[in-house]
């Protein structure tokens, strides 16, 4: 969550008061609790009641004015009463999102569980909790956000993970690494396996490439973990080529083809090269990157019709 915008700061106090003055004025009788007590000699004083707020706009609109008025604490309670009474989305991430920058611990969980009950289908609400979870050393939330996100989507993209990973100060990153590597290891979200491959390897050289081997050998591995399990063999070329040759049969995947192509050029296997790179155009000629490739490695071979024909 981004730091509050300096817009909410910058509000006139006059529109705050304006906005409270309508608010106000504009209750039911009987919304509004008449019963406020004055300073008197005889007994204490006591500070006027905030008005009893019926509906959601209002609560809304009050707590922007406190806002306004740099009371950043109450416009969080307030909008935390809005967020349980309304359904839409937009003020449950408002109210988690001014928790989070001025709430306490349990009103920012508060937020972000509400959050995600009513919009438990985006990432927005756990991500979020998932951040918090990750900076204040909460297991299960930790867990079940992620879980969650993996879930929401077959091809959800982690690699976000991987930044915010490297943010966390040194015990923390060791904490969540153990969470995420347990939801990596029965989830078949690639993006998440890649995360935890090389956040390992930052930790020791092989195990995340080892632990990488190990998920693949469970399931029918997308190719773009296939790619990237072969890209950890470089900067030794031909070990990574025979990593790819293990799946070109298999998967078939243009991808992998085309990967298999490039090394093998830059290897000066052209005729290898030049028999995938034909292929793959044959199938797809609207390939550009791998017409560019071919348009070269027909120039190296001499065949300048050929290198013009795919220009």
């Amino acid at each position: 969550m981004k730091p509050i915008s300096n817009q909410w700061r910058n509000c006139s106090r006059a529109c705050a008061l304006l906005v409270l003055v309508t608010l106000i004025s504009c209750q039911p009788t009987k919304t509004v609790n008449s019963d406020l007590h004055t300073v008197t000699s005889a007994g204490p004083s006591t500070l006027a009641k905030i008005p009893d707020i019926k509906t959601i706009s209002g609560l809304v609109m009050l707590a922007e004015a406190k806002l306004a008025s740099d009371d950043a604490k109450s416009a969080v309670s307030l909008y935390l009463e809005a967020a349980k009474r309304s359904w839409n989305p937009q003020v449950a991430e408002r109210a988690a999102f001014l928790a989070r920058q001025a709430g306490t611990s349990n009103q920012i969980e508060e937020a972000l569980s509400r959050w995600q009950e009513i919009d438990p289908n985006s990432h927005g609400p756990h991500e979020a909790a998932f951040i918090y979870a990750a900076e204040h050393d909460q297991p299960e939330l930790l867990q079940s956000s992620l879980t969650k996100l993996v879930n929401s989507e077959a091809d959800y993209r982690a690699h976000w993970l991987a930044s915010f990973w490297l943010g966390l100060p040194k015990e923390k990153r060791q904490n969540s690494l153990k969470i995420i590597t347990r939801v990596a290891i029965d989830s078949i979200n690639g993006s998440l396996a890649m995360v935890v491959a090389e956040a390992k390897n930052r930790i020791d050289s092989s195990s995340g490439t080892e632990w990488l081997d190990a998920w693949i050998e469970l399931r029918s591995p997308p190719a773009n973990v296939v790619l990237f399990r072969s890209r950890l063999e470089l900067p030794e070329r031909k070990r990574a080529i025979a990593y790819l040759e293990r799946f070109i049969d298999v998967s078939q995947d243009v991808n992998i083809r085309a990967q298999l192509a490039r090394w093998h050029g830059l290897e000066g296997d052209n005729e290898k090269a030049l028999t995938i790179l034909r292929g793959l155009i044959e199938d797809d000629g609207r390939r550009h990157q791998d017409l560019l490739t071919l348009s070269i490695l027909e120039l190296r071979s001499g065949s300048l019709d050929a290198a013009e024909r795919h220009l």
